[in-house]
């Protein structure tokens, strides 16, 4: 499509596919390279998909799985809550290439300014975090101190972004 915005994002780092794969996409713990929250869904396309607080009781992104195909590829839709756009489309492919493993990530489907500026920081911001966890076993000390600043501010976040259980 003429005059789509797409950003493209790419990261190399040591490791093995599956372990990224499983970082990435599992349900079953907290995800501290991605903002420390935990992701929500049965992983099937068409099931939706949320990125909670640690506590569960904000929701800070929600979307639907459009494509799972491990562990190579996963597509979902993308829509922050507390921002007045539509969803967009996100996909990322993993792909081995010796020890390393390349995680690419492309964001379309934009139709609004401010979604696109959030991801435009904000998926480098998560691909180095997620090289760093993944090739040292921790987040840089920036990150973890950032983290510590937003545990702080939590409780004083707009009401749209907690859940509705």
């Amino acid at each position: 499509m003429s005059g789509e915005r797409v950003q493209t994002h790419t990261i190399r780092f040591r490791g093995n596919v599956e372990e990224v794969w499983k970082l990435l996409t599992s349900t079953e713990s907290l995800q501290r390279f991605y903002f420390d929250s935990i992701v929500e869904s049965d992983m099937k396309p068409g099931a939706s998909l949320r990125y909670v607080s640690p506590n569960r009781k904000r929701v800070f992104i929600t979307g639907e799985v459009k494509e799972v195909a491990p562990p190579l590829r996963w597509r979902h839709t993308l829509k922050f809550t507390h921002v007045d756009e539509p969803a967009s489309d996100v996909e990322f492919r993993l792909r081995q290439d010796g020890d390393e493993v390349e995680v690419t990530v492309e964001h379309s489907g934009f139709t609004g300014d401010k979604h696109f500026k959030m991801v435009q920081r904000g998926w480098p911001f998560i691909l180095r975090n997620m090289k760093s966890w993944v090739e040292e076993g921790r987040l840089p000390l920036s990150t973890r101190v950032q983290y510590g600043m937003m545990k702080l501010i939590m409780p004083l976040m707009p009401k749209r972004r907690e859940s509705s259980e």
